[in-house]
């Protein structure tokens, strides 16, 4: 690109400023279209560049496929942006109220243990003699073994599965040996496996 500087040899200042104007004028146009079309074209490149990173995250398994080879619309693309969207919004509300209802079951699992251990305090708080320590090792021993009676049938009545089918499973199992019958039978079959028998008045 050539560049004329100005007529020096033109003797009045008016002319020589409009021979600069008419040299220059031309020269500042060209470069500033350039400018605009280099940061157009950028711009544009940016947009086709965001476009393909965001049509590989919504559409992962096909780009290796034939189908996967064909150019999504942009249109295409942003759809399945927002269905992808919409559903991960979705679950997050889902797991944020598991969230909740876990941290309800856990507060309400430490209330219980603290007042198991408020229990145990107060027992072991009260005196003792030789034979209450005899009575209540028996009654330790026979609440053990009428619990591992009671885990063995809940043992075998339950099975891995999905946990709806094994919260059904848990139900049953209550509503079948949790019987007042049922656990009278448990004990007393407990109580015959104890070294020490005593004839019970019910």
């Amino acid at each position: 690109m050539d560049f004329y500087g100005p007529n020096l040899s033109c003797t009045d200042n008016s002319e020589c400023d409009d021979s600069f104007s008419v040299n220059v004028k031309p020269d500042i146009k060209e470069r500033r279209r350039k400018l605009h079309t280099e940061a157009e074209q950028r711009r544009r490149d940016a947009i086709k560049h965001g476009f393909d990173a965001l049509a590989e995250l919504v559409n992962p398994e096909n780009q290796d496929s034939i189908e996967g080879s064909l150019k999504l619309s942009k249109v295409t693309i942003l759809n399945k942006a927002t269905s992808i969207i919409n559903k991960n919004l979705e679950t997050q509300q889902t797991l944020q109220k598991e969230i909740l209802s876990l941290r309800k079951e856990v507060a309400a699992l430490e209330i219980i243990r603290e007042n198991y251990e408020k229990k145990t305090r107060e027992i072991n708080a009260l005196p003792t003699t030789s034979n209450n320590t005899l009575d209540s090792n028996y009654k330790m021993s026979a609440f053990l073994q009428f619990s591992e009676s009671l885990f063995d049938s809940f043992n075998t009545s339950l099975q891995i599965a999905p946990f709806p089918e094994i919260s059904n499973n848990v139900i049953d199992w209550v509503e079948g040996t949790c019987s007042s019958d049922n656990l009278r039978q448990h004990f007393f079959s407990s109580i015959k496996k104890l070294p020490v028998t005593f004839d019970f008045p019910f």
